[in-house]
């Protein structure tokens, strides 16, 4: 039952299948034959606001594309190494100036009983589920299982839990993707079946107004999304001329049967990038890192936010930029710019900038991702500070971050067929690449002891096959 109230508070009760007419799905079932479809039908399904969503909407079946690699071969499992050698002193004297310094606060929501509460990175969320959104199924397995589903969330009170995840993003700052795992960790908990559990999602989103598809691959449910950047290692398809990609590291592989057409209002796209990062409570550690360079020692000792750690380790492979032009938390920047600050303050540009590079070169030992992690995975500064280990493009990313933060200077990235390095906007001698724009100084942050300026000899004379622009 429908409680609702007049101008003068009088009640009114209305069955939602008694006294009105319901809206009903029409639809032929479709029948599986060793996990495919036979055929295709078309379906209509309305919503409890009287718009349409399937509107004489044909089913189609869409092979998965091949999976986009960040690289055409295999990352070497070794880097050559060169032997120390002093470079000579030019440029302007550096004098690093910290921005100031972030306050942060506790997040701390209402403790008021609520039928649910999630821990979302350290942060304890309560939320109340709609009333009889737990009768939403996925029954039967088919195109006809997902619209039930759709058509009974339609008719609980979601809006109210649409409106305090809004509202829970706002204020921890989350971006799409941390809007995602949000939604997904709420749906987990209302619902223990993972069908149901991913069309919640896909419900929420697409009220949301998000272009996201659910669809089925052997009689479960898959969500596609439409990204505004390209994500590597994962399954996309192509549906209507556009491509759409699994978020889901877990989910069913194969071929995916779902609508060829969105609704009107899912005009969003998954925006992936992170250049700010999220507002999640302090967990903070500390970690020594010791460097060292013309026979002294160095001591680089930086805070850092567990939390923080624990949501990038949840990212996908996307694009490059999306991981270079990613922020270091506040707390770690400060820490380590103070140190770097006591060491570089008044040296030569080229002296200052040849420190930064040795420090990434020599602080971390070489392995690549499969023999570290048993997947390809893309750090973010803040991981490749956090990580023991790292390899070419996670250097990068906190190779790239020192540069534009302390100095600056502008920076690139460039790409060959297995490798990722650095050129930089300097006006030096050296081995260089140029975008047909600008002439870049190489600065491998992976070439043990090589010297700005200095490249592998393997791709001195390659053209790189991508130039990553950073801002």
């Amino acid at each position: 039952m429908i409680e609702l109230r007049n101008k003068v508070g009088g009640r009114k009760l209305l069955s939602l299948f008694g006294r009105f007419s319901c809206l009903f799905l029409v639809c032929s079932s479709i029948l599986f034959s060793s996990g495919t479809f036979e055929k295709f039908q078309t379906i209509q399904i309305k919503d409890s606001t009287g718009s349409d969503f399937f509107e004489n909407q044909q089913w189609n079946s869409y092979e998965p594309l091949p999976m986009k690699k960040l690289y055409e071969v295999n990352k070497p499992k070794s880097i050559s190494s060169l032997k120390k050698r002093k470079i000579k002193a030019v440029g302007p004297k550096i004098r690093i100036v910290l921005s100031k310094r972030k306050k942060y606060k506790t997040i701390t929501f209402d403790n008021v009983k609520k039928d649910i509460s999630i821990d979302f990175f350290s942060t304890i969320l309560s939320f109340n589920i709609p009333d009889r959104l737990t009768n939403a199924k996925f029954y039967p397995q088919t195109q006809k299982g997902i619209g039930n589903f759709f058509r009974t969330a339609s008719y609980t009170e979601y809006s109210y839990l649409i409106s305090e995840i809004e509202k829970i993003k706002k204020e921890m700052n989350l971006n799409d993707w941390g809007l995602y795992i949000l939604i997904d960790k709420i749906s987990n908990k209302i619902f223990s079946n993972k069908d149901n559990s991913k069309l919640f999602t896909w419900f929420i989103l697409h009220k949301m107004d998000y272009s996201i598809r659910a669809g089925i691959v052997k009689k479960h449910i898959l969500l596609v999304f439409k990204t505004k950047q390209s994500i590597n290692y994962t399954q996309c398809y192509k549906i209507d001329g556009k491509l759409f990609y699994s978020l889901d590291s877990e989910a069913e592989k194969g071929v995916l049967y779902t609508y060829l057409k969105d609704s009107v209002n899912a005009t969003k796209l998954f925006d992936m990038s992170l250049m700010t990062l999220p507002n999640l409570n302090l967990d903070i550690n500390t970690k020594k890192l010791i460097f060292r360079e013309d026979n002294n020692e160095f001591i680089v000792e930086y805070k850092y936010n567990k939390n923080l750690i624990d949501f990038m380790a949840t990212y996908p492979h996307v694009q490059s930029d999306v991981f270079l032009n990613a922020p270091l938390d506040d707390i770690s920047y400060q820490s380590i710019g103070k140190s770097f600050k006591e060491y570089l303050d008044r040296k030569k540009a080229s002296i200052a900038i040849n420190f930064i590079l040795h420090f990434v070169q020599n602080t971390f030992k070489y392995q690549n991702d499969l023999e570290q992690f048993s997947k390809e995975k893309f750090m973010f500064a803040q991981e490749t500070l956090y990580y023991d280990k790292s390899d070419a493009e996670d250097r990068v990313s906190l190779f790239s971050y020192f540069i534009r933060k302390f100095f600056s200077f502008g920076v690139i990235g460039v790409k060959y067929k297995d490798h990722m390095t650095t050129g930089l906007l300097i006006p030096i001698i050296g081995d260089s690449v140029s975008d047909g724009k600008r002439k870049y100084i190489i600065s491998d942050p992976t070439y043990t002891n090589a010297n700005i300026g200095e490249n592998i000899s393997k791709y001195k004379l390659l053209k790189p096959l991508e130039f990553i622009k950073l801002k």
